[in-house]
């Protein structure tokens, strides 16, 4: 008897509403009815009607007969609430007596999280992320998923995850987004924030630096201040950061721009000495013309020395931007892209990303050195940087970028 047939001669139903809505309706009802046998649900659950279908789908009623065939039903929908209600279900079959329920709901689940609709497996990681209770190989399919909206937050959130569980995933993520997902759980280990540190990319990074719940140990914060000159976008993060050395202090307030050098002033954690250090550095700073005016007499001489010797290169700069001694940066820069220091503190004064990036391109610099001399020399903000390209090229056409250093030769312009 094909699926028609056996919806039509259910027992219990009218058979003179056996056709159009009315019969419909009473499918609905029998199938969404606590005390229907699991044979009849068993029945209901090849109906031709969707509505049908998705009433058994949200029945309590124990049919694991009903179940099977719901998990291959050709729509998505059905299968999306035959999740939710396991997933529901789930946490009230621990008992003894419940074992056949829960072993049926764990395969069931561990089937549907396979399933080829990213909304069915979605909405097993929303109802599953966060339960203590969820079975593990569970959890850890749901990880692996190669879909953000189902891995992210079960990646995030599990309480379930072991550390064994972040590192394989860190070494073998489903997603560029996972690292980051990783690096934001709460209460990260520091073993979790080593390899974070020394293997994820710069926004995981970041993610790490602004998960104030994550351990990071003061070896691992000192390393990424160290290569903070490359990372502008790790400077707020790292100044906002809790239990900073004094030598992560020292180092960053040299680094960041002014906004954020005020902030770090302002840390509650800071010892009386540093704090009056910082508050001396940041008066020098306030009172230093906008561009940071530097003289030929202090520092030329020597930076054309290296020059003549042939050692004034990219590496010289980022030192000097690393030390945070922003007139040798301006110096090594000035002579590198062959202008005047008036024309790179007319860049400097005007704050302009674009004319720095440009001297810097001048120069035969990548745009690592771009990006240290936005924020040393024009003491940008971050979201006032002008990036690199995704392979990490200048964001500008040579041909704007000459314009921009013809226009610093041209100060009525």
């Amino acid at each position: 008897m094909d699926t028609a047939g056996r919806a039509l001669s259910l027992p219990g139903l009218d058979g003179g509403a056996s056709h159009g809505a009315d019969a419909e309706a009473a499918r609905v009802r029998m199938a969404a009815r606590a005390n229907t046998p699991p044979s009849l649900l068993r029945a209901l659950a090849d109906d031709p009607a969707v509505t049908v279908r998705a009433a058994v789908a949200l029945n309590p009623v124990f049919a694991p007969s009903a179940d099977i065939r719901l998990v291959a039903d050709p729509d998505e929908r059905v299968r999306v609430l035959l999740a939710g209600k396991l997933t529901r279900l789930l946490p009230g079959l621990s008992g003894d007596d419940q074992a056949a329920a829960q072993a049926h709901a764990h395969q069931t689940l561990l089937t549907l999280a396979g399933d080829a609709a990213l909304r069915v497996r979605a909405a097993i990681a929303d109802a599953l992320t966060t339960m203590p209770e969820a079975p593990r190989d569970l959890i850890l399919k749901l990880a692996h998923d190669p879909m953000l909206a189902v891995s992210d937050p079960v990646v995030r959130f599990s309480p379930l995850l072991t550390d064994a569980d972040l590192l394989e995933l860190l070494s073998l993520p489903p997603h560029p987004g996972t690292a980051e997902a990783v690096a934001s759980r709460a209460g990260l280990s520091s073993r979790i924030a080593d390899d974070i540190a020394t293997h994820a990319g710069s926004g995981a990074v970041r993610a790490l630096l602004a998960n104030s719940s994550a351990v990071i140990q003061e070896a691992t914060l000192d390393s990424l201040v160290g290569r903070a000159g490359e990372h502008p976008e790790w400077h707020e993060p790292l100044v906002r950061r809790p239990s900073l050395s004094d030598r992560a202090v020292r180092a960053l307030s040299r680094l960041v721009a002014r906004h954020l050098l005020d902030t770090l002033v302002n840390r509650v954690d800071l010892s009386t000495g540093l704090a009056e250090e910082l508050r001396s550095r940041l008066a020098e700073t306030l009172a230093e013309p906008a561009g940071g005016h530097v003289s030929e007499a202090d520092v030329l001489d020597g930076i054309r020395a290296l020059n003549a010797a042939g050692q004034l290169n990219e590496q010289a700069l980022l030192d000097a931007a690393d030390s945070g001694d922003h007139r040798q940066v301006a110096a090594i820069l000035a002579v590198s892209s062959h202008v005047t220091l008036s024309m790179l503190d007319r860049a400097v004064a005007l704050r302009s990303a674009k004319a720095l990036v440009s001297l810097v391109w001048r120069a035969g610099f990548s745009m690592r050195a771009g990006a240290a001399v936005q924020v040393l020399l024009g003491r940008l903000s971050p979201d006032e940087l002008l990036p690199a390209g995704p392979i990490g090229e200048f964001p500008l056409a040579p041909r704007e970028m000459e314009w921009q250093i013809e226009l610093l030769g041209e100060p009525g312009r």
